[in-house]
C-alpha cells in the first residue's frame, strides 16, 4: 500500500502486533519520532488529526 501513496514510507517494527507501543516501545517511539520531525502535525480539540507534509 505504501507504494500506491505518494510520499508514504512502510516502516516494520521487529516482534511486535497490534500493541507495538507497549511491545517495543523504543521502536515504536523512534518510527514516531521520525515521521513527525517530517510532518507538519496539527492537533484541534473534537476535530480530526490533521498531517501535512513538512514544507
Amino acid at each position: 500500500m505504501a507504494r500506491a501513496i505518494p510520499g508514504a514510507r512502510l516502516v516494520i517494527l521487529p516482534n511486535v502486533s497490534h500493541f507495538a507501543i507497549l511491545q517495543n516501545p523504543s521502536a515504536s517511539n523512534r518510527a514516531l519520532q521520525q515521521f513527525l520531525g517530517h510532518h507538519h502535525v496539527v492537533v484541534c480539540p473534537g476535530f480530526l488529526l490533521q498531517v501535512e507534509a513538512w514544507p
